[in-house]
């Protein structure tokens, strides 16, 4: 089966590098896929790398910052709207039968499959308002009619479909939570060094992810005579990055923070740390939580989004309700003596729970299914 997928961006961060596990997985088990990216970045290296075909052309979104919409447009706009010339003849060479969209932010996908009457999946992967502050540019009542005029919608989380759906789940979506590769040999645990602890947090810089929280924890715990250094992964809006700094220095803990910036792999970044800490206030699923587990690495993450379907309480790491909580529930962790059972049990589940291969048979089928009965 030949599918394209439609991306809504072409750089490396969470939507886009587990769609790359699962193209890795679906190959093998005979789809061909065709990849459709925005612009040159660094996705393109990946999709190189594993031999996957795409093509370059610009992709429009349906979706813009709530904070700076002027009105909602009609949706009639919408409707009359035609897949543009470019995707047009991407679609004429690769010949699909299929067309999935990486995400909810972007309808271009679902313009070309209208067009060619094909069937159309959505992969929402993003909650929208709630976690990037992204609202529709059109009424959001007949935006959710169009998701579930296609023929399927994949949710990473039961929180992303509840953000869409509501409290009761359409007939036509199901939640799949993304798949993350274990680092490979795997990562030893390593003894939290409680004299001078690391914090790691990471993540796309925006003030939806809550670094700040994480800045903020770090002088308290310094008041608290606790030593502690924190290290920022993530790239992102220069205005809240900004701000980060400008809190460090205003908190006399500059000293204390590493910005990293992008980087091309986050494992040696989980070796080095001793907590992984995640504050983002509402987490669509939670790859980066994923993969500090996967790096036994103790993870502290706000019970928020997506992060309450990944972590249990105190099984497989710690859970707080409130920024305020962190500094003390950061001292807990310090002081937990089955810490080291803790972070192994959560590194066995989520290899089961999280198994790439086990995701791609899951959407193999639903493509199946789809091309025996198209709606």
């Amino acid at each position: 089966m030949k599918v394209l997928y439609v991306c809504h961006i072409a750089n490396r961060y969470g939507a886009n590098r587990s769609l790359i596990e699962m193209l890795i997985e679906l190959i093998p088990l005979g789809i061909s896929p065709h990849v459709v990216v925005p612009k040159q970045d660094s996705l393109l290296s990946d999709l190189e790398d594993n031999k996957i075909p795409f093509s370059i052309t610009p992709i429009d979104w349906w979706v813009e910052p709530t904070d700076s919409r002027r009105s909602t447009r009609q949706i009639e706009e919408f409707l009359s709207q035609s897949p543009s010339h470019e995707l047009l003849e991407i679609a004429a060479k690769c010949k699909p039968d299929l067309v999935h969209t990486n995400s909810g932010v972007t309808a271009e996908g679902f313009h070309l499959a209208r067009h060619l009457q094909l069937p159309h999946i959505w992969h929402l992967r993003e909650m929208g308002e709630l976690d990037y502050g992204l609202s529709f540019s059109y009424d959001k009542a007949a935006c959710v009619e169009i998701l579930l005029s296609s023929s399927a919608c994949i949710c990473n989380s039961q929180a992303t479909q509840k953000a869409y759906f509501g409290d009761i789940p359409p007939t036509n979506c199901i939640v799949l939570h993304n798949p993350v590769r274990p680092p490979s040999p795997p990562l030893n645990q390593r003894r939290l060094r409680r004299d001078k602890i690391q914090l790691l947090t990471m993540g796309h810089m925006s003030k939806f992810k809550g670094h700040h929280h994480a800045i903020s924890a770090l002088a308290t715990l310094l008041r608290r005579g606790v030593h502690c250094s924190l290290t920022i992964v993530g790239g992102g809006l220069g205005e809240y990055r900004d701000y980060c700094v400008q809190l460090s220095k205003e908190l006399k803990v500059e000293h204390l923070i590493t910005f990293a910036g992008d980087v091309s792999e986050p494992w040696s970044y989980f070796q080095d740390a001793d907590i992984f800490l995640h504050c983002a206030t509402n987490e669509a699923f939670g790859r980066v939580t994923v993969e500090a587990i996967l790096a036994r690495c103790p993870v502290v993450a706000r019970a928020s989004g997506g992060t309450p379907e990944i972590i249990t309480n105190r099984e497989n790491g710690f859970l707080f309700n409130d920024p305020d909580e962190i500094p003390q529930l950061i001292q807990q962790v310090t002081q937990t003596p089955n810490l080291t059972a803790i972070t192994e049990n959560g590194y066995q589940q989520a290899v089961e729970r999280f198994d790439p291969a086990f995701h791609a048979k899951k959407v193999r089928d639903l493509y199946t299914s789809i091309a025996r009965h198209p709606s």
